[in-house]
């Protein structure tokens, strides 16, 4: 029998790939964990690597708060408070973590918590008072406790939470969900993807299905198929079944899960083709067969591209062993043969999502700019991994072998998400506040993923800005414990205020444009040498300006996220630089050397005016 430990032993050794991942971001290995869970959980909201830690308001004072994500474009809107532990979890952990938030807005506790979670708090409260009836307006809480260890039984979610209350807060009640995830509940619900084709059959009665070709020759089975039968097959294949659907299961937050739960769990669940719209899949190839008189439903390379969500609350109810004989219900499901065009299946995929709604961002890593780029960036050498869709580094390229191309220093593992390029390139063009705040805007907004990702650019174009990113990261954590608030704020500022003192010093007139790709690839082969100069003045000139705007009772946070306030420090800087240079000239004409030998003219790739 297996024991706890070996349970954990084995959980652990499934996550490690990731930790591994977070580790590059992390001071230590509980804060990688912790930004991994909280990358987990709120995984549907699709967060970057910057919101993840965006998120984070662990430290000293933080209230029990670790983690603190508002959807505000959601519905319902939802605010996440997660905490995190390394030891066994008990239910006084979320009463906890409850009590802390209540004391953030409990007068007689004025002055408690840290200054990142009662900016956060105001922020909420400031909201609350400018809606006129915000229960109605649909915000819920959610109280997350995620543990690296077992759980009791009795404190395992299983999707749903442990338990639910009226929360009154700000002269408001609002309704409060409470959760458990321990290490393996975590490990099970990974959200991965691989590439293997799925080839599937299923037993149909024979007036259960019929075969309709189009006009243009595609091949379509309609059936009712056996619910149990579909949920063997989730059970089987995980996401590997939802490749090309462009979101996984919701779990049970969202009405239309909660419906399909309901009808199944209900007094009417042998209607449920009747009340449900089905699954739609696309695949290569597929054939009804007679196997001894009764036929069959053979299936070449399926992909379920809507449905997910029924599928897998069918497989909620199928685990949970609720009752409910799935063997007599039946699901409407279309099967479309899509191997002489496979981009059909994308096509489909798009038009049939929308039960739930669908985010446009979730369509773009199949956009030909992408693919084009994905292709750039390994060519390059040394190489770079785009991951243009996600999970795909964790899962193909798991093994030490396959990440071999794009191990060496100083960058390590040479991987780039899209997302994250997209919000360094979006600061690098004028816009560093978006970047951190509003980065589904990149691809949620037609003209600012054409912007971000025009279709002429080129990968070594993107990879600047990135770079300094990379770099404005090491400066803000090596400030870290210089500042009351968090040096992490100023990473996208400084990724624009240096871009723009590089488009001074190459006399470009457009400033917020990409820098050339001849231009780019020298600047970064460069970099070391003329980075530290304009980074140190960019950090000073935009900590004092925060330092400035940061008092009175408003937070670097609140700062960081008004539009413009970077101009100032930004003129600054490109002031300082210019005086550099103007002094290094006449140290040039009193030691009678060449101006181009010395100071940040001799160290930058290309001649200054």
């Amino acid at each position: 029998m297996t024991t706890r430990n070996q349970r954990r032993e084995g959980a652990l050794n499934a996550i490690e790939p990731f930790l591994n991942e977070w580790l590059g971001h992390s001071p230590d290995h509980p804060s990688a964990f912790r930004n991994w869970a909280v990358e987990q959980l709120l995984w549907d909201h699709n967060l970057s690597t910057e919101q993840v830690e965006a998120s984070v308001t662990d430290g000293t004072g933080d209230m029990g708060i670790d983690a603190w994500y508002f959807a505000n474009e959601e519905e319902p809107r939802t605010l996440y408070l997660i905490q995190s532990k390394d030891t066994r979890p008990e239910r006084a952990d979320l009463t906890k973590l409850r009590d802390g938030l209540l004391g953030l807005f409990d007068p007689l506790r004025a002055g408690e918590g840290n200054q990142e979670v009662r900016t956060r708090a105001a922020e909420f409260a400031q909201l609350i008072s400018e809606m006129d009836a915000p229960t109605s307006d649909g915000i819920t809480f959610e109280f997350h406790l995620v543990t690296s260890e077992i759980a009791q039984q009795s404190l395992q979610s299983e999707g749903g939470p442990l338990w639910t209350e009226e929360l009154p807060l700000l002269d408001h009640t609002f309704s409060a969900g409470f959760y458990v995830h321990d290490i393996e509940d975590l490990s099970k619900n990974l959200r991965l993807i691989h590439n293997e084709p799925i080839n599937w059959s299923f037993s149909v009665d024979p007036n259960d299905y019929f075969l309709y070709e189009t006009e243009n020759h595609f091949r379509t089975v309609a059936a009712a198929v056996r619910a149990d039968q579909l949920a063997s097959l989730f059970n089987a294949q995980r996401l590997n079944l939802f490749r090309l659907n462009p979101r996984y299961f919701l779990q049970t937050r969202t009405s239309v899960n909660k419906k399909i739960l309901d009808t199944l769990n209900g007094d009417d669940p042998y209607n449920f083709y009747l009340y449900n719209n089905g699954v739609t899949a696309t695949c290569s190839g597929v054939t009804p067969v007679m196997n001894d008189g009764e036929p069959r439903i053979e299936i070449e390379d399926l992909q379920i591209v809507n449905g997910c969500q029924t599928t897998a609350s069918i497989h909620e109810v199928w685990r949970n062993a609720s009752g409910v004989g799935l063997d007599l219900v039946r699901v409407p499901l279309r099967i479309i043969e899509t191997q002489s065009a496979p981009t059909v299946a994308s096509i489909i995929a798009k038009t049939t999502n929308d039960q739930n709604p669908v985010r446009p961002e979730d369509f773009r890593s199949g956009d030909q700019v992408q693919l084009r780029l994905h292709a750039e960036f390994d060519l390059m050498r040394p190489r770079w991994f785009y991951e243009n869709k996600r999970g795909v580094w964790n899962t193909e390229y798991r093994g030490a072998q396959a990440r071999a191309p794009y191990a060496g220093e100083p960058h390590n593992p040479r991987r780039i998400v899209m997302k994250d390029l997209g919000q360094s390139c979006l600061a690098s063009l004028g816009r560093p506040a978006d970047a951190a705040d509003k980065a589904s805007s990149i691809f949620n907004v037609d003209d600012v993923y054409n912007r971000v990702f025009p279709t002429s650019i080129t990968a070594i174009q993107m990879l600047l800005p990135y770079i300094l990113y990379l770099e404005a990261d090491s400066i803000a954590r090596g400030h870290a414990a210089s500042y009351q608030w968090s040096t992490n704020y100023l990473r996208y500022p400084m990724v624009y205020c240096v871009t723009r003192m590089i488009h001074t010093l190459l006399s470009h007139a457009d400033h917020d444009a990409y820098i050339g790709s001849a231009q780019s690839a020298q600047l970064l082969d460069t970099l070391p040498l003329w980075a530290p100069r304009l980074f140190d003045v960019a950090f000073e000139e935009l900590a004092k300006e925060l330092d400035t705007l940061s008092t009175g009772g408003v937070g670097a946070r609140t700062v960081v996220r008004r539009e413009g306030w970077v101009q100032s420090p930004v003129i600054a800087s490109q002031n300082r630089i210019t005086d550099v240079l103007r002094t290094e000239a006449e140290v040039a004409v009193q030691q009678k050397v060449d101006v181009s030998s010395i100071g940040l003219r001799a160290i930058f790739p290309y001649p200054i005016e």
